[in-house]
């Protein structure tokens, strides 16, 4: 089992975001993990199937996409990463149907990690970015806050 904070950071963004492997979000993401999300709505808690939903509702709208650590740093329980994501826009999002569009956005996120495991996450990434570039402009909202 994975337990250093950074590890765990480097495994979720390789094997899960990356790689695909959706069954390991039951081994790193706690089922009460709570955080600060766009996606998901300030201070709510996600569990793991919400958090599998998103990461398919990103993987049929962006099918090839890819992310980067650009800077990964630990304090204790903490991780500090900044990374970025590109993709093409080929399946829907939320209501907005393939713009066959490429993206390209960075954003950051501070996780706690217990025990091998994410706790909580507090995350921004250029929402306005992604929407302009998607031809959308930068006030609309493609996905409702995925909360219990």
């Amino acid at each position: 089992m994975v337990t250093s904070p950074k590890a765990v950071i480097q495994r979720v963004v390789q094997d899960i975001f990356n790689g695909q492997q959706h069954e390991l979000v039951d081994e790193f993401h706690d089922l009460k993990c709570c955080g600060s999300d766009p996606a998901i709505g300030n201070g709510q808690t996600m569990g793991t199937e919400q958090f599998k939903g998103l990461l398919l509702t990103y993987r049929q709208a962006f099918p090839d996409h890819t992310y980067e650590i650009l800077d990964l740093l630990e304090d204790g329980d903490k991780v500090a990463m900044r990374w970025r994501v590109k993709g093409t826009h080929t399946g829907p999002l939320g209501e907005l149907q393939p713009t066959g569009k490429a993206i390209e956005i960075e954003g950051f996120a501070i996780c706690r990690i217990a025990d091998g495991r994410i706790q909580q996450v507090w995350q921004q990434r250029d929402h306005m970015g992604l929407m302009e570039q998607l031809g959308q402009g930068e006030n609309k909202v493609l996905i409702a806050p995925m909360v219990d």
